[in-house]
């Protein structure tokens, strides 16, 4: 779950309900999706677009491992492969491969 005070994704146990890890991610979240061994999550600055993107979170370490830069990120769909990235501001869809990491506009 994301938190806009503290600009992190919260992981809870499902099984207790209780928050076991927070990730720092620096920048408002905007959407959390997950797949097959990560967590996605959107995020940009609290006015304007500067720093959005995607942000993967690798769910073993509860680390952030690096950005995808996306120009007014707003949205992630995620397939097996692949992700789906808005920017509603924009009106354009970003889609780039987890595999080869090669990104489409």
């Amino acid at each position: 779950m994301g938190q806009l005070e503290g600009q992190m994704v919260s992981r809870v146990d499902p099984r207790t309900n209780q928050e076991i890890a927070q990730i720092e991610l620096g920048l408002l979240v905007l959407s959390v999706k997950t797949s097959p061994g990560a967590v996605w999550a959107v995020v940009g600055p609290f006015e304007g677009c500067g720093g959005s993107g995607v942000i993967r979170i690798d769910p073993n370490t509860n680390k952030a491992l690096g950005k995808i830069p996306v120009r007014c990120a707003s949205d992630i769909a995620v397939g097996s492969d692949n992700l789906w990235v808005t920017s509603f501001q924009y009106r354009e869809i970003t889609f780039w491969f987890h595999s080869s990491g090669i990104i489409t506009a």
